[in-house]
């Protein structure tokens, strides 16, 4: 574990890191009226929006990954990168774990179905030259 306590925490980081994840949350939310080709687009477009986006263009990713640099420089402290690396493996694999085989097994959650709307998929997934064997799987 860290040898940080709560009261060595940064509050700035953590706001800066809520406030880009926020900005990213806006930002994936108003592509469909961006005007731009993308998943889910609206026949309308606004202006102000796409112009706010294109603005955010250029620094949202930069900002989260210097957001994500800083917190893993405090977080390594004086531990070497492998021990690190290890440290935060351990902890993946002990949720994936808890997710996968132990409580999440117990809870019913480890197999909760996927419900697909497979009326909308079967159709597209054929008109764009899928393989049956592959439509199969995916429903």
């Amino acid at each position: 574990m860290s040898d940080l306590s709560l009261t060595d925490r940064r509050a700035d980081l953590d706001w800066l890191r809520v406030s880009a994840f926020g900005l990213l949350i806006l930002y994936h939310a108003g592509m469909a009226w961006s005007g731009w080709s993308w998943h889910l687009s609206s026949p309308d477009s606004i202006d102000w929006l796409r112009e706010g986006m294109r603005f955010l263009n250029r620094w949202r990713m930069p900002l989260i990954f210097i957001v994500s640099g800083a917190a893993i420089m405090l977080a390594l402290g004086n531990r070497t990168p492998g021990v690190f690396a290890r440290d935060r493996v351990k902890r993946l694999l002990a949720a994936a774990g808890l997710r996968h085989g132990g409580a999440g097994a117990a809870a019913g959650l480890s197999r909760a179905p996927v419900q697909r709307p497979v009326h909308r998929l079967v159709p597209a997934m054929a008109a764009r030259g899928v393989p049956r064997r592959l439509i199969r799987l995916a429903t």
